[in-house]
């Protein structure tokens, strides 16, 4: 298979799916047969934007299908061969390049949040010709018990590196779980559920973004932002605005518990351009400006 044969297969119906599968089925195999040695890059201070990186809520798992991907992060850079796998914990700033020589790099990614799981593909032939293709969510998976296997992931790779057992142990349950719920049939989604799953991934994605909002998410989904904002109220009993507020403040409050950032920077990481209209809208919504939330949740864990 070539790049433009992956394209070809992936824009099908149901073909990122099948390919998600197949890549799915390699890495378990190459897994338990410990041929695999997974990439998982950390970052010294997670969450925090830096210029044209990006960091998710979830995490990210990168299947490599063609060609060879590199990932830019903070203080360094990794690489992932062909069937390669690369898991991207939360927070973690990071952007996809194509390695100068390579001809293409084509992989497909499977993104965690605790509420979903989607899945997408990628295809890189040119330094200008980057697309995603095929975005979706899956059914019937259980997002909230993948999203802590994977934190416990993250954990024991920060105590014992990517080829301690436990890595690959939970490694191997994760994809194996992914595999046995991708391979289930698919059920059919109520009309319109399929772009407000994808709306509410892109918001999740995006969070730190500045340029977040009904008219970016619509654009960026191909739709009428009117539309978006009306069938996303009608399927969640939520606005798409209030959806991405109470997101960001949840992250604010999370940032300002967890990390030593700054307000000003936890504000940055929230996609707030502006750390006063921050601090008023999350006192509005906690009851007390962030540098109190954050001294009484200090206070209250000692």
């Amino acid at each position: 298979m070539d790049a433009r044969q992956f394209i070809s297969r992936a824009s099908a119906p149901g073909g990122v799916r099948q390919l998600v599968r197949e890549a799915l089925t390699g890495q378990v195999g190459r897994l338990a047969g410990g041929s695999c040695v997974p990439v998982l890059p950390l970052a010294r201070r997670p969450f925090e934007t830096y210029a044209k990186l990006h960091f998710h809520q979830g995490f990210e798992i990168v299947i490599q299908v063609l060609g060879a991907s590199r990932w830019e992060l903070l203080e360094d850079a990794v690489e992932v061969p062909a069937d390669g796998l690369l898991l991207i914990p939360r927070g973690v700033p990071h952007v996809e390049r194509l390695i100068a020589g390579e001809s293409c790099d084509c992989n497909v990614n499977i993104y965690v949040s605790q509420e979903l799981v989607t899945y997408h593909g990628f295809a890189w032939e040119a330094p200008d010709s980057r697309q995603m293709i095929g975005q979706a969510e899956l059914r019937g998976a259980e997002p909230r018990a993948l999203f802590d296997m994977l934190a416990e992931t993250v954990a024991a790779y920060e105590r014992g590196g990517r080829e301690s057992t436990a890595v690959r142990g939970l490694l191997l349950a994760v994809t194996s779980l992914l595999g046995e719920a991708f391979a289930a049939p698919e059920a059919p989604a109520e009309s319109g559920s399929r772009l407000v799953s994808l709306c509410r991934q892109e918001a999740l994605r995006y969070l730190c973004s500045t340029k977040l909002n009904v008219g970016w998410l619509a654009e960026h989904l191909g739709c009428n932002a009117d539309y978006l904002s009306h069938l996303f109220k009608r399927h969640t009993g939520q606005r798409l605005n209030a959806f991405i507020t109470e997101e960001r403040l949840k992250l604010g409050r999370y940032l300002l518990q967890s990390s030593t950032l700054s307000v000003g920077e936890v504000a940055s990481s929230c996609g707030y351009g502006d750390p006063d209209y921050f601090s008023r809208i999350f006192r509005r919504s906690a009851g007390k400006s962030p540098g109190e939330f954050r001294a009484a949740a200090r206070h209250g864990a000692g």
